[in-house]
């Protein structure tokens, strides 16, 4: 008989899922949506419905094992954990000695959200420093586009977008990166909501568009400046909203001068008739929500771009009004507390921006990177200039990779650890796509010699002689200590039934 236990999908998505897993004799049978989820309602995606494909799939890693061949090369042999420990103790520990600790770089990303990711650094802390990078790969420029123009990235919930009369998807396809999200759409727009797609394709969210509009890529930001130069122009602004709660907006109003109708065709590559009949829905429906997506973001001045599609709401008083709002993502959920930090270092070296990783490695002196420690992320897949990365690492004297799976990036290694996946270890979680925090609950025990990083670390701290105290356990007692000290006003008990809201 098989027993239905409740959990989180932690993979960095905007919908951070509630799930209701049937594990039975400590095997996990099926995935499905949580229907008590006041967020998702039973909704998941494909992928997390096939979750366990991949749980069981014969190419997961399953034992420690060091390259035998050329980097690259895909070339390994099984080790013992012992002789692993070992092996990375003393690398480590020779690089420390001769280098200095910055000649480590610890480059991790965000496979999975989640506050037992934050063992990683009570581990760096006491080795003493690390290099590591700074900014991302996803959305950074956008986050801070909006912090600089709204102060914080916070927005209406979700289900509030039923209530809107106008909706416009800006560079987002929610039907296949938000289905949540989606999901409302389609019922605000079955309930008579008009429905505007600005995207620099026909995307599968624009299925029941009222308008859809294909600017040339990266000239978003042309085309926002259009806008609020013909929705001033035309008095389609909300005066008292404007004087209430913003400042600037004398300048702003000069600068969109510069963008009249006839130029912001020419650039867009957008029909004049097109861009008016956009302003006439604006008119008609001058309280509407506007949902951008991060996609928009990856150009040349996109940040910039961003502020100039996220100032369009509030010229019409479309802030923080029902069925209104400017949607990028949600960051209202408090920020999870690990009460384990030791003493922060003072050579911690954030000098590598996380997208110039090929092209800075090797530029880092005194001392040099000579070592990387990679979890949670694929580089060689994910990042830039993936043949320079390769070239790069190549040159490295000593690399980890701890995964699920031989990657592109783990080939490259000297050592490979297979980790825990999402349904073997405690996590608490929170997304950016609603503010509910949920507990992802360990139901099954890791296969073959996988372990969790925390495990990892705790192998290695007693290697170094570090302080364990730091590098707690993976296991109920730690999260109840983290919800604790969060301050969040619930329980490992009241998680296990159902989400929180802070």
């Amino acid at each position: 008989m098989f027993k239905t236990i409740n959990s989180v999908c932690p993979k960095d998505c905007f919908g951070s899922c509630s799930l209701a897993v049937d594990v039975e004799k400590g095997k996990i049978i099926k995935v499905r949506g949580n229907r008590n989820s006041p967020v998702h309602q039973g909704r998941i995606c494909t992928k997390g419905m096939h979750y366990p494909n991949m749980l069981y799939s014969p190419e997961r890693l399953l034992y420690p094992l060091q390259r035998i061949g050329k980097r690259g090369d895909g070339k390994f042999k099984r080790i013992s954990w012992e002789q692993t420990v070992d092996i990375i103790y003393e690398k480590l520990k020779n690089l420390k000695e001769q280098y200095g600790p910055e000649s480590v770089l610890y480059y991790n990303r965000f496979a999975n959200l989640g506050v037992a990711k934050n063992c990683a650094y009570s581990f760096w802390y006491q080795f003493g420093g690390f290099t590591s990078t700074y900014g991302g790969l996803c959305d950074a420029a956008g986050q801070e586009a909006i912090i600089l123009t709204y102060g914080e990235i916070k927005h209406n919930k979700i289900s509030d977008l039923e209530n809107s009369k106008l909706i416009i998807l800006w560079g987002s396809n929610p039907a296949y990166t938000n289905i949540h999200l989606m999901h409302h759409v389609n019922k605000a727009v079955d309930k008579g909501a008009k429905l505007i797609t600005i995207d620099i394709r026909e995307n599968e969210s624009g299925t029941k568009s009222h308008l859809c509009l294909n600017p040339r890529p990266g000239t978003d930001g042309c085309l926002a400046l259009g806008i609020a130069s013909q929705l001033i122009k035309n008095n389609i602004i909300d005066d008292n909203f404007i004087d209430r709660h913003t400042f600037g907006f004398a300048e702003f109003k000069e600068l969109v001068k510069d963008y009249p109708l006839e130029k912001v065709s020419a650039i867009t590559e957008i029909s004049i008739g097109k861009i008016k009949s956009l302003i006439n829905y604006l008119k008609e429906n001058p309280r509407y929500a506007l949902i951008c997506g991060i996609g928009v973001q990856r150009y040349t001045n996109s940040g910039q771009a961003i502020r100039a599609i996220s100032l369009l709401p509030a010229l019409t008083g479309s802030i923080g009004k029902k069925g209104c709002g400017f949607y990028f993502s949600d960051r209202q959920a408090p920020e999870l507390n690990w009460p384990f930090f030791p003493p922060k270092p003072k050579r911690i070296r954030n000098s590598i921006a996380a997208a110039k990783l090929a092209s800075e490695l090797h530029n880092q002196t005194d001392p040099p990177v000579k070592a990387v420690w990679i979890e949670q992320a694929n580089p060689m897949t994910s990042n830039p200039n993936t043949n320079l990365l390769a070239q790069a690492m190549t040159q490295l004297d000593f690399i980890v990779a701890v995964d699920l799976f031989l990657t592109d990036t783990a080939r490259m290694a000297d050592i490979i650890l297979p980790a825990a996946s999402m349904y073997e270890y405690y996590d608490l979680i929170t997304g950016y796509g609603h503010s509910y925090i949920q507990l992802q609950q360990k139901m099954i025990e890791p296969p073959g010699e996988c372990k969790h990083e925390s495990e990892i670390y705790r192998l290695l701290g007693k290697k170094f002689d570090f302080n364990l105290d730091y590098l707690p356990e993976n296991n109920l007692i730690t999260m109840e200590k983290v919800i604790n000290s969060s301050n969040l006003n619930t329980d490992v008990d009241e998680l296990k039934r159902k989400p929180y809201l802070y």
